[in-house]
């Protein structure tokens, strides 16, 4: 498979002086999560949506304004290159599929910049690697067996799980000690939400701007407390006997990046991108 047929040519940039409400608004316009960062057309960072998020709270520089003795000043950071990451990693537009799936696994990340010539041509993502074989289903045998295989093949059955009252700070220690991105919330085993890590990188970047806030007024901010105040109601989810390739279109469709999986009212396992991607790799669907 070509690189270049399934990455997104029309991507947007940034420029690492331009203000994180920039960054804010091109995500939001263009429902993206990743901006590739240049510099006079050179590739020098990268912002996702989770840096932000962490770092702002996804609030405007307005609304983490706080006044002082001297005028104002904004909470946190308002330039791109405060938060960006680098070095970058990417891939060139010649190499596979399979070999940007692999640096993606590899490096634990959900988007690769793709060059040709040092020039940044196109951005590729767990998504685009998704619709691939959506795309191939039809006329590539091993991707037909492959999306035709049950869920059950593919997705994590050992699942670390919260409670609606979870504290929050037992919900972020899943996060770090797990190094998952997605948690469901369960009663007695039966699914009642699901909690992200953008949703728990947004609960601390909103603190960190509310409680100074409130700290400038002679006030205490008390933000969420519990899993239940941040999860997800009525997640999409999948069955266990569904096909993958049933999963990918819920996927792709429903613009989300986990399917917890249900059997009946049970939580029998996740499904996430990743799952679907390492399974690519493992089963050799790609080149």
């Amino acid at each position: 498979m070509s690189l270049t047929s399934y990455m997104t040519r029309d991507f947007v940039t940034v420029g690492p002086s331009d203000s994180l409400d920039k960054a804010i608004a091109l995500m939001e316009e263009f429902n993206v999560h990743h901006l590739p960062v240049l510099r006079d057309g050179a590739l020098e960072g990268m912002v996702s949506d989770r840096d932000i998020l962490l770092a702002t709270g996804w609030r405007l520089s307005n609304d983490r304004t706080i006044p002082t003795v001297d005028g104002s000043v904004v909470v946190g950071p308002d330039r791109v290159d405060q938060i960006m990451s680098r070095p970058v990693h990417s891939v060139q537009a010649e190499q596979s599929v399979r070999h940007a799936a692999a640096q993606m696994l590899q490096q634990k990340i959900g988007a690769l910049p793709v060059l040709s010539a040092d020039h940044v041509v196109g951005i590729v993502t767990e998504s685009d690697l998704l619709s691939a074989l959506r795309a191939g289903r039809a006329s590539n045998t091993p991707i037909r067996r492959f999306v035709d295989q049950p869920v059950s093949k593919v997705m994590t059955s050992h699942v670390t799980s919260v409670e609606p009252r979870t504290p929050l700070t037992e919900v972020m220690r899943v996060f770090r000690d797990r190094r998952v991105r997605h948690v469901p919330v369960v009663v007695e085993h039966e699914l009642v939400g699901i909690i992200s890590d953008r949703d728990t990188r947004r609960a601390l970047g909103e603190s960190t701007v509310f409680d100074a806030r409130a700290e400038e007024r002679g006030e205490f901010y008390l933000g969420p407390q519990t899993a239940t105040e941040i999860m997800t109601r009525d997640p999409h989810t999948i069955t266990s006997a569904a096909r993958l390739g049933e999963a990918i279109e819920a996927l792709l469709s429903f613009r989300v990046h986990c399917l917890p999986v249900v059997d009946g009212r049970k939580l029998v396992g996740i499904l996430t991108e990743t799952d679907i991607v390492r399974a690519m790799i493992a089963e050799d669907v790609v080149n």
